[in-house]
């Protein structure tokens, strides 16, 4: 060893010396003060410390359980998206002489809080765990979900206002319940609940706020959760964002450009002005406009499937340019100023019995296939319209009369959902079949046996364009499983693969009667422009052929001990691939009611989240999204059947 070597380990040493009298003497020293060792949130706030996110307090305490105010949680959110961008506004209680001033102006300019009523913030109160969750839901962008908050036991607790920013950051696990299944919407959350939270939300949310053109030049990147937009001056190219893509409010007037951009969510338009939102080529869902005044352009050109939907109430008053290819355009707000451009064509156009007061100028050249008014509505311009229908439709005024005008005293279904009525058509479902990996489909799955590979569900309908949105899956026994799901069919066979829906190419049908039982509803809406919804499908699996088995483990039964065997090459699988209950319920060919993990139930169907974040914690692994099946291995996990108070003992071996 050289001598710069040796005196430097001396060094060192010296160094670690002092280090350890100084923790003596002085035991309250920020050296002495990790109060976050051996925390549940260890692994997050060490993360958070190392990326400069959290600094602690002045002894050098993170003090994790404590509650955390609004101006502290302001603080965070902000370092954590990096939100820099600063507001004029002012607040009565907020003095640019507090620490928070600067926390307050770039949290207001950021979009996600506005203050009370009366002209406050009040940044001292301590912010609760619904609060929290409307934060975080506006900052991803995850849609509301009331209908997730009917797992938690404490649901009536939960008031209107909060339910579906509870049940969108409950179904996207950015928050989870407590072990008793409830989620304490009042409940002052902690730093360390913060802290998690808003981790898991950077790692669903990518965000742009530099102008430049991102994305490869001709590669197509994949971004598995939702993207926003800060600043004007962004180009995305070439990109398949499989959450939503926001477009904010920060944007100003300012322009952005998407080139050849894939969203499998819901686009929102916050920001844009004049000039606008350029699109080009790709693919979209919905197009919702939510910007609060002024205009906003959206230019779309080459892309498939563009449906725009005006239904925000900040948008009332404002003026909406539309130039390009539409699949459709749906008003369902009031006084909104519609003005088409340029050699325009729009599918649908609908105008919903609540968009009273609204004004269509479609310009010379502009073609509309459809118009279906529900209210009387402004119609001026030179621009074709082929057929006007619509209980609004005779009463409307129009500069160039359309070619049909249909008289209907019933209003027609809109696009965007809910119940039809009149003489409205009704989408029917003629069959549901399953789609075999090695056969041709089957109308019944009766008989087959439990090794048969079953890649999707195909549904006969009768009627082009619809759209399948499931909310949540009905078993046999009367549990229902909260889902989330929105695909569009092109035609009138609907496919839904199994990679769709569970990231696998194909699964057994013993395990789809492991999860589901023989019977089980879809529930849901299939829905399109002019035909009244479909709701919730009744799928049969019929009985097997033989003795259940699964992809996974090979299953032995001792009294109250069932030993799962890892196959052969299956240790490494992700749990999150298979999902939880899936993996479950692959163990008793039915529903469980409860599980244990180290001793501590849990509800299979209301606690799902729950399940996840105790196994985590029992494997002693970062996230669930890294959790094998061998990580099971040894762990203290245990079931009870429906309607049994039997527990087995899982005793899962490699």
């Amino acid at each position: 060893m050289s001598l710069f070597r040796q005196t430097r380990w001396k060094g060192i040493r010296l160094v670690m010396a002092l280090v350890l009298m100084l923790g003596l003497i002085f035991p309250g020293s920020a050296m002495a003060a990790k109060d976050w060792e051996g925390h549940w949130a260890e692994g997050v706030i060490e993360a958070w410390l190392e990326l400069g996110l959290v600094s602690g307090y002045e002894d050098g305490s993170i003090q994790p359980n404590k509650s955390i105010s609004r101006a502290e949680f302001m603080a965070f959110v902000n370092r954590a998206f990096n939100f820099t961008e600063k507001t004029s506004a002012q607040f009565k209680d907020v003095s640019s002489s507090d620490w928070y001033a600067e926390v307050v102006q770039k949290a207001v300019a950021a979009g996600y809080i506005a203050g009370y009523p009366e002209g406050t913030m009040k940044p001292n109160n301590n912010i609760t765990r619904m609060e929290a969750a409307a934060i975080l839901a506006r900052i991803t962008g995850i849609s509301a979900n009331e209908g997730a908050t009917r797992k938690f036991t404490d649901q009536g607790q939960i008031p209107q206002w909060s339910k579906g920013v509870v049940g969108a950051v409950a179904q996207s696990s950015l928050m989870v319940c407590y072990p008793d299944g409830s989620f304490m919407p009042a409940k002052e959350i902690t730093r360390a609940e913060a802290i998690a939270a808003l981790n898991k939300a950077r790692n669903i949310l990518t965000t742009f706020d530099k102008a430049g053109t991102y994305g490869h030049a001709s590669a197509t990147q994949t971004y598995s959760g939702n993207v926003v937009v800060m600043v004007p001056g962004v180009t995305l190219q070439n990109m398949v964002i499989k959450g939503n893509l926001i477009l904010d409010k920060g944007i100003g007037e300012g322009d952005v450009t998407l080139n050849n951009v894939t969203v499998e969510g819901d686009t929102f338009v916050r920001g844009g002005g004049a000039n606008s939102i350029h699109i080009n080529g790709g693919q979209y869902k919905n197009i919702f406009i939510e910007k609060q005044d002024g205009r906003v352009r959206i230019v779309a050109t080459n892309a498939e499937g563009v449906r725009v939907v005006m239904e925000a109430p900040d948008i009332k008053g404002n003026e909406i340019i539309l130039e390009g290819d539409f699949e459709s355009v749906v008003v369902n707000t009031p006084e909104v100023k519609v003005t088409v451009q340029g050699e325009t064509t729009i599918k649908n156009l609908e105008v919903t019995e609540k968009a009273t007061a609204t004004s269509i100028n479609l310009n010379s050249g502009v073609k509309v296939e459809k118009a279906v008014l529900e209210t009387k509505t402004s119609v001026t311009g030179q621009g074709t319209i082929t057929e006007a229908t619509g209980s609004g439709a005779k009463d409307s005024t129009y500069e160039k009369e359309p070619t049909i005008i249909k008289d209907e005293d019933q209003p027609t279904t809109p696009i965007i959902g809910g119940g039809g009525g009149g003489g409205t058509p009704a989408l029917t479902v003629s069959k549901i079949r399953f789609i075999l990996a090695d056969k041709p489909e089957e109308t019944t799955l009766e008989g087959l046996d439990n090794d048969t590979r079953v890649k999707g569900i195909s549904f006969d309908i009768n009627a082009e364009g619809t759209i399948l949105t499931v909310t949540g899956i009905k078993l046999a026994n009367g549990s229902t499983i909260g889902y989330d799901f929105t695909k569009k069919f092109a035609d009138k066979a609907g496919e839904v693969t199994f990679s769709e829906l569970l990231n696998k190419e194909s699964i057994s049908l013993g395990d789809l009667r492991g999860f589901f039982g023989n019977q089980f509803t879809i529930q849901g809406t299939l829905s399109r422009s002019g035909y009244r919804d479909y709701k919730d499908f009744e799928v049969e699996l019929g009985e097997g052929g033989e003795t259940y088995t699964n992809d996974w483990v090979s299953l032995t039964l001792d009294g109250d001990i069932l030993k799962a065997k890892i196959k052969a090459d299956q240790g490494n699988v992700l749990l999150k691939d298979i999902g939880i209950l899936n993996f479950f319920n692959s163990t008793f060919n039915e529903l469980p009611a409860k599980v244990k993990i180290r001793n501590t139930e849990y509800d299979v169907t209301t606690q799902a989240a729950a399940i996840k974040d105790a196994l985590v914690e029992a494997a002693d692994v970062s996230t669930w999204l890294e959790m094998k099946i061998s990580d099971l291995v040894g762990m203290d996990l245990q079931m009870q059947r429906t309607g049994s108070t039997v527990w087995y003992t899982i005793e899962v071996i490699e």
